[in-house]
């Protein structure tokens, strides 16, 4: 729809100067065929990638619905131990003041301003999960990591990072970081990149209503260290999924992926 918008307008604009210009049917009667020949019709189209659609998601409605940018990063922050908005949440008991930590999220706003002294300072969403949690970056850290600082609507990839710094605890119920370096995912160690865990599944086709059904039931379940693998059966192709439908493998969804294809079809490594 979103490519073919343009053609339907265009279309509507033609029909619209016609009227104007009194070249409709004087009976304003056509036939079924007639109008259906009429009709414009939108070409099949692939589906786009799954961040596209989650870029598109949050610029729309201001949030993430069919997934989350930093879903593939689970592993990641539970093996760093990184902290979490819903760690911090509205009970402090766990953390204090000036505490050291950092949060894996995607940098959802980015406003600049200018202190006192006439010094740009930053003032940055991160969202995870869970929630978000405001971050200062104050003068001499912007100017070493200005660079590195992407909101997500800019470059989605870019803008998951993980901010270091001091927790500010001062305002009752409402976390803030004080923000000391910035890194990136890619530089902590992932064990699970070690020895990827993989689950394999085999379909007819591309085009199939069992592998349709199986993106919808690996999209809807919980995230997890098993990345998936596909091979159609039709061109004899092995494709590995991106890592939005990386998957836990519960009993639940792995009985629901047989029901649709056999046992035979599926397979769990790692």
């Amino acid at each position: 729809m979103l490519e073919g918008y343009s053609d339907v307008l265009d279309s509507i604009e033609a029909e619209n100067k016609r009227t104007m210009f009194g070249q409709t049917n004087l009976f304003a009667m056509e036939s079924l065929s007639t109008l259906q020949s009429n009709t414009l019709i939108l070409p099949p189209k692939q589906e786009f990638p799954s961040d596209v659609i989650l870029r598109f998601e949050k610029e729309t409605v201001g949030m993430f619905i069919s997934g989350h940018p930093i879903a593939p990063y689970q592993s990641l922050i539970k093996q760093n131990k990184f902290v979490t908005t819903e760690e911090l949440g509205d009970n402090f008991n766990n953390y204090y003041d000036g505490q050291k930590v950092s949060i894996l999220g995607v940098i959802t706003q980015i406003k600049i301003k200018n202190t006192k002294s006439n010094k740009s300072m930053a003032r940055i969403i991160l969202e995870d999960m869970h929630g978000e949690i405001e971050v200062l970056v104050f003068p001499n850290v912007l100017a070493r990591y200005e660079s590195s600082l992407y909101e997500y609507k800019v470059d989605n990839q870019k803008s998951i990072v993980v901010l270091n710094g001091s927790l500010d605890l001062k305002d009752e119920g409402s976390a803030k970081l004080i923000c000391d370096s910035v890194s990136f995912p890619s530089d902590y160690k992932n064990n699970t990149d070690l020895k990827e865990k993989k689950l394999y599944i085999k379909v007819v086709s591309e085009d199939s209503y069992e592998y349709k059904s199986i993106l919808g039931l690996l999209k809807a379940g919980d995230r997890g260290d098993y990345r998936v693998y596909v091979r159609f059966s039709d061109t004899n192709t092995l494709i590995k999924l991106n890592k939005n439908y990386s998957t836990d493998c519960n009993s639940g969804l792995i009985s629901s992926i047989k029901d649709l294809i056999g046992d035979s079809c599926v397979a769990i490594r790692g």
